[in-house]
Parts: structure tokens; sequence; C-alpha cells
């Protein structure tokens, strides 16, 4: 077993790493927090979230990423990205090829809008594994599956996110089942 915290990089941290014409650069603020987090030690490597960011300018964030996960493994500590299954083939391909490993989230994550229905719909999960599995190295993939629900409550614009043993406990004691697609 590996132990791997997760760094969740949101679109302003992301934002941070822009240089004053648009470009990614290698921020040594960001390196250097990193770092910090490296010498507290007790782990076998990092992992960072981009999930939630929406992937653009792939090769400046590639060299970023490169650089990074170049101080980690001379720590000897390894690097990992989570991505979503929504990305792109080619950014998939493009970020993977930089870390030890890459996290694929097979699962969508509800947003304000979001129409109820499955987080991982068959045809839907079908493709995004397809396009991970051809542009990631089978050594370097991991898949994550949800394992939660959602509440869509109508007075509220973004759904409600709910832990899988509440929702199992909630469905039994409607006396109903869960449905999977």
């Amino acid at each position: 077993m590996q132990l791997l915290p997760v760094i969740t990089l949101d679109e302003q941290a992301v934002l941070g790493l822009r240089g004053d014409n648009g470009n990614f650069y290698t921020s040594m603020q960001l390196l250097n927090t990193l770092e910090s987090v490296f010498d507290e030690g007790g782990v076998e490597g990092f992992c960072l979230d981009l999930s939630s960011v929406d992937l653009v300018e792939i090769d400046g964030l590639k060299r970023v990423l490169n650089n990074w996960s170049d101080r980690a493994r001379d720590r000897g500590l390894r690097s990992c990205l989570v991505l979503s299954g929504t990305t792109s083939a080619a950014s998939l391909g493009t970020l993977s090829e930089v870390v030890d490993r890459t996290v694929v989230k097979m699962f969508q994550e509800p947003w304000v809008g979001s129409l109820p229905g499955p987080l991982a719909p068959q045809d839907w999960f079908e493709t995004a594994l397809g396009r991970a599995r051809d542009s990631i190295d089978s050594e370097k993939l991991i898949i994550a599956l949800g394992a939660g629900a959602v509440d869509w409550v109508s007075s509220k614009a973004k759904p409600d996110k709910v832990p899988y043993a509440q929702a199992m406990t909630e469905l039994a004691l409607a006396q109903s089942a869960p449905i999977y697609d």
C-alpha cells in the first residue's frame, strides 16, 4: 500500500501559475510550497488533483508538472495527477507522461444547473474508460469509481453530495433500493 496525499488545485490556484502572456510558467512559489510538504515526510508521494480545472495550455502545464515531478523523484517520492473522466485524450496522454501515476475519476461531478441523473451513465462511463485506457500507459493508470450519491433539492442550485452509507440508509428507511445504471 502506498500513501499519496492529494493536493487539490482549483481554477484560482492554476491561474496563479500563469504569466502575463497567459502561458504557464514554472512557479517557484508553488514548487517551494510543495517541497515544504515533501519535507514533512511520512508519505510516499503526492497527487495533484486537477479534476475540477479546465485544462488549457497543456504544454505550459506539462512543464510545471514535469519540474514538480522531477523534484519529487529527487526526494525519492512518487508523483501523480487526479484528472476528470471528461479530460480529453490528448490532455490525458500529455499530462500522464510526466508523472508516475494518473488517477482518472470515472464519474461526473454535479454542479449548478446539473440535471438529476446518474453520475456515471453507462455510455459515458464506457467512452471515458476507453479514452483513459487508450491515452495512458496501463502501468500508470488508476481508475477512481464514485462511492456516494447526490441529492437534488429543488430549492438549491447545486445538489448535495451524500456519502454512500447515508444514501443506503435513507433508501432502506424508505423501503427502496438503489438503481445502478
